[in-house]
């Protein structure tokens, strides 16, 4: 339940701070705006700790069956295609429709402008139709025709990744993690050119088999002392607003990279603590954070799309709104997460039970995306 009730946190900052900052401005400009920019910078690597959480709840679910090969990579799979891409692909074709016939009917594209014509291309909709609009021929989401789907890219890589080591390495599959995470390591510093070797998939490599590493990790230490329990998880707690004060310090003229600091250091360390610290915990485990975390996926794939329709219809019945005032930008989170709850219990429910159906294997599992962002 904590674990949602973060991701509900993180969704929510991404959305509706970093993204709207990014492509609509700060409705606090002059009222807490200076704020409003250093937390966006902040939460540009965000959606990092998602990698995270789907590396920590990934092991400890599949982990065993991995091993033992009890099951399948289809059977393991199929299930989190299911779920995912249907969404990925629609908000794709929704974007690319509406951006390209903004661009016919007013000469721009109506939301985001920034390397449009390289981004709205039919080569780049196929990429993201078939899940590799970001990790295998692209840096950054410059080919991610809605913006955050690269993390479903890059997550979908570290699926098979896992899938691999863990049924073959089997007793050597730890250091092959730690040997994922190094890798990740060496390419968020030195950084790379090759595919599946971008700055990108170093981020997801680092922060997913931490993940998986806290998990493996306090499996077979498997404390049964609440003491040792409660003493590390309040050391973590500790570093956990330590790590965050320096980031946030870092954001403009600190010594030491921001984001590296919470890709590297907060995010691991901020999941051993919701989930192991009993303040925390109850913290993140309020009925709210976990009702908006169950939709965080949603919410992370839907919130663009939904800016766009607004914004093209603005400029198609030419309403003149300004989406910088404080009360439209309420009104705009309200009708984002609305579109995100309806996404989520009329669409993403029943094209899983369609699909399950129509492909056949397990039934899909209730709780399948509670894996992912």
């Amino acid at each position: 339940m904590s674990i949602n009730g973060a991701r509900a946190i993180f969704s929510i900052m991404i959305a509706y701070v970093t993204h709207y900052m990014v492509l609509i401005g700060s409705p606090f400009l002059g009222k807490g705006g200076d704020i409003f920019f250093d937390t966006t910078c902040l939460m540009m690597t965000g959606s990092d700790f998602f990698f995270v959480v789907s590396g920590f709840l990934v092991c400890l679910k599949y982990e065993e069956r991995f091993v033992n090969h009890t099951i399948k990579f289809i059977d393991y799979i199929r299930p989190k295609i299911i779920k995912i891409y249907p969404l990925v692909i629609v908000m794709a074709v929704l974007v690319y429709i509406l951006e390209i016939k903004g661009k016919i009917e007013f000469g721009e594209y109506p939301l985001h402008e920034y390397k449009g014509d390289e981004r709205y291309t039919l080569f780049n909709l196929i990429l993201n139709i078939l899940g590799l609009q970001c990790g295998w021929i692209s840096e950054m989401d410059d080919r991610a025709i809605n913006g955050p789907s690269w993390f479903v890219s890059i997550l979908m890589i570290c699926y098979a990744i896992h899938f691999l080591i863990a049924k073959y390495g089997k007793k050597l599959r730890i250091i092959l993690y730690i040997c994922m995470i190094c890798l990740g390591v060496f390419i968020i510093v030195r950084e790379s050119e090759l595919p599946l070797l971008y700055s990108n998939n170093g981020r997801g490599y680092y922060c997913y088999f931490m993940g998986v590493l806290i998990a493996e990790v306090m499996e077979r230490l498997n404390f049964k002392n609440i003491k040792v329990i409660n003493v590390l998880s309040n050391i973590a707690a500790l570093m956990s607003i330590i790590l965050f004060i320096i980031s946030y310090k870092c954001v403009w003229d600190g010594p030491v990279n921001s984001s590296n600091i919470m890709i590297l250091g907060f995010y691991p360390i901020f999941l051993f603590t919701i989930v192991y610290n009993n303040f925390f915990y109850k913290i993140f485990s309020n009925r709210i954070l976990v009702w908006l975390g169950n939709m965080s996926l949603e919410i992370f794939l839907c919130n663009i799309p939904t800016l766009l329709v607004i914004k093209y219809f603005m400029l198609k019945l030419n309403i003149n709104v300004d989406l910088l005032n404080i009360k439209a930008y309420i009104v705009i989170i309200i009708i984002s997460i609305f579109v995100a709850y309806i996404m989520k219990e009329f669409f993403v429910k029943n094209m899983s039970i369609m699909l399950q159906k129509l492909f056949g294997g397990r039934e899909v599992e209730k709780n399948n995306y509670r894996e992912i962002s």
